[in-house]
């Protein structure tokens, strides 16, 4: 057995930057079909994604590259709930080809203080 990561970028292979909230369905389908095979040979994969039109544009509206204030924690619970929404659809795709996957949100270990 082999373990692989892969990084599926948020901004040009699951989704189009240019268009907010765009997801490349058909490309993480093909996808998520041939690491099905990959799986069946004995290989197994940690998949991370980034937030490409999902949480970018959330990110950017709210400033959310430096601490400003408190008024951007409206921004971070967006974007959290976006990459969640995003997270989801992955999810639903690469199981509906038959990869077993189970998600797990990174954003759920930070902490804010207040």
């Amino acid at each position: 057995m082999r373990l692989f990561m892969m990084k599926l970028g948020g901004g040009s292979a699951i989704s189009d930057k240019s268009r907010p909230l765009s997801y490349r369905e058909d490309w993480v389908r093909e996808l998520g079909t041939l690491l099905a095979r990959e799986i069946s040979s004995g290989n197994k994969f940690v998949l991370v994604h980034g937030g490409g039109s999902f949480a970018h544009p959330v990110a950017l509206a709210y400033g959310l590259s430096a601490y400003r204030d408190d008024e951007q924690l409206a921004g971070v619970s967006l974007t959290s709930a976006v990459l969640s929404y995003l997270s989801m659809k992955i999810t639903l795709t690469l199981a509906s080809v038959g990869l077993p996957i189970y998600p797990l949100r990174t954003g759920s270990i930070y902490v804010i203080r207040w």
